[in-house]
Formats: C-alpha cells, structure tokens, sequence
C-alpha cells in the first residue's frame, strides 16, 4: 500500500488574490523565512520535481522551481492542479497551498502512504474539516477535471465530491492555514522552528 515520492510531482499553489491578507501572503513571514519558501523546502525534501502554480504569468517567487500559470485563469485552485498536471508526467500529482506554513515531511509521508491505485486522490483532514489543497491526486482526473473547469465551475469540494477520494487525519495544527495577518503570531507561537525549516510543536 502506498506510493513513493518518485512517482509523485509536487506543486505548491500560490496563485491565490490574498484578499484577506491584503497582499500576496506567499511573502509573509513564518520563522523569519517567507511562507513560500518554506512550503517549497518542505515538498524538496521529499520530491525530486516541485513547481509552482501562479496564476498570474506575471508573478514570480525566489524558489529555485518552475512556475506555472493557469491554462484557465481566474478559476481558483483547481485551475492550478489542471495545469499542474498537463505539465507533469507522473501519475500522481502532490499539492499544498503556500498558506500551509507549517506542513511537514512527516506529514507528506503519511500522505504518500495513503495513496493506492484504487482511489482518485488522498486529501487530509483534521478530523472535523477536509483540507483539498494538501493532498495528493491521480493523473487519471484530469480529462474530469478539465470538463468542470469548461463547465466554469471552480468549487473544489463540489469537485472532490465527484471523485474517489480518502482522507488521512492529520494534526489540526500542521493543517492551519493563514488567511489574515493577524493569524501568524496566533499560530507560529505554537510551533519552534526544526533545522530542516519545518516546524514541529
């Protein structure tokens, strides 16, 4: 049971508007170092090929990863993994959203383990809310995705719902996200950073 990294591609998705952060959070700090840059050295630690999905053509991040844009624009994250996977050639595709700062490899892992071929995808949850955007999908769900993303719908868990999808439960506190400036002090004060950029409690 389970998959390992090699046949899996990593793609961080930063193409988010950040309105309620009112910039582009990718950049906010987490531990001294920008959220981005400590998704990416999260997914390089396990994967050897990590791209990032920008949306915008026109951004650009300081992570040594190929970036990507959206082949359908403004149609949210699920545009990011259609794209994510039209680039790639593996048959899985392993996602987290850049406002996950404080993912961790072990966390991938037990991700990985999750995935068989019989199912779609293997998303986390908390035990109380399902979290899409750290999660790991088969390549098989794309000619579904892109009918959805044609149809101009863009809800994931309207998607999710389509699909065979498991779940891995995970700590609550490895899948908070930040959606307001005010939430980094709330939640890194609950974490010390590793020395391998992770964070642990």
């Amino acid at each position: 049971m389970g998959i390992n990294a090699a046949q899996a591609s990593a793609l961080i998705l930063a193409g988010g508007q950040s309105r309620r952060f009112g910039s582009n959070k990718a950049h906010a700090r987490v531990h001294g170092k920008p959220m981005v840059n400590r998704v990416f050295d999260v997914l390089d630690a396990c994967f050897k090929d990590v791209a990032i999905s920008t949306a915008d053509p026109s951004i650009s991040f300081d992570v040594p990863a190929p970036h990507i844009p959206d082949v359908y624009p403004n149609t949210g994250p699920l545009s990011g993994l259609y794209s994510g996977f039209i680039r790639t050639t593996a048959p899985w595709l392993f996602v987290a959203a850049v406002d996950l700062p404080f993912i961790t490899t072990q966390a991938v892992h037990l991700m990985l383990e999750a995935c068989e071929n019989t199912v779609d995808g293997v998303i986390a949850t908390d035990g109380k809310k399902a979290q899409p955007l750290f999660g790991c999908y088969h390549s098989r769900i794309t000619p579904a995705l892109e009918a959805f993303l044609k149809q101009g719908e863009r809800a994931v868990f309207s998607f999710i719902k389509t699909q065979n999808i498991n779940t891995v439960q995970l700590p609550a506190a490895v899948l908070q996200n930040i959606n307001r400036p005010a939430d980094l002090p709330k939640h890194q004060a609950n974490f010390k950073q590793t020395g391998d950029g992770t964070s642990t409690r």
